[in-house]
């Protein structure tokens, strides 16, 4: 009998599901613990929540210290999608590190 099914994760989304195969390759003794004591759904849907909330966070403040604004999309699309992208690249690897491989 297994104690968790890891086919079916419920509701944990992109950063839940990152931190579950981060803990299940690397960290087995606190993936261990935590589906021991039945924390494990809730531990990652907190991880996914404040992932999602910091990554709101961490674009908002880029583009406001960046200056990608709606009049630079208008005027220069590649540019402003060349931004976003270097953006979003830089807050992701920003949350792996502070919440994801931790």
């Amino acid at each position: 009998m297994k104690l968790y099914d890891m086919s079916r994760p419920r509701n944990i989304g992109k950063w839940g599901m990152m931190r579950m195969v981060y803990l299940r390759d690397f960290r087995q003794d606190i993936f261990t613990e935590l589906v021991r004591r039945g924390e494990l759904q809730n531990h990652l849907r907190v991880i996914d929540t404040q992932a999602t909330e910091r990554m709101e966070t961490l674009m908002a403040q880029g583009m406001k210290h960046r200056g990608i604004t709606e009049d630079l999309k208008r005027r220069d699309q590649m540019e402003w999608v060349r931004q976003m992208n270097n953006l979003q690249n830089a807050a992701e690897e920003n949350i792996k590190h502070e919440l994801i491989y931790c």
